[in-house]
């Protein structure tokens, strides 16, 4: 991702050491619906954590929106918009 200051092929290990997810989130990050509008910004990055756990992540379908609307990922939507409005104050 250009723009926010995170390149995964910087990471010289990333393909070695970076987890699944971790490598999941950098390809869905350019690969999901609209990720053209905000390429760059902050915004396409917090798309990027709600696409993943809204359509990527968990067993299936149902145990993915369970978390998503109540479980773990639920959270992670919310820190990530938090992380994502704190980035762009200091931008």
């Amino acid at each position: 991702m250009k723009g926010i200051g995170f390149n995964a092929a910087d990471i010289v290990d990333f393909e070695k050491y970076g987890s699944k997810n971790a490598k999941l989130a950098m390809e869905v990050t350019n690969t999901q619906p609209g990720a053209h509008l905000g390429e760059g910004s902050f915004w396409q990055a917090f798309n990027a954590v709600t696409y993943l756990t809204d359509h990527e992540l968990g067993r299936n379908a149902d145990t993915r929106m369970q978390s998503a609307w109540f479980g773990y990922n639920q959270g992670r939507k919310v820190k990530a918009m938090n992380l994502a409005i704190e980035m762009a104050e200091v931008a």
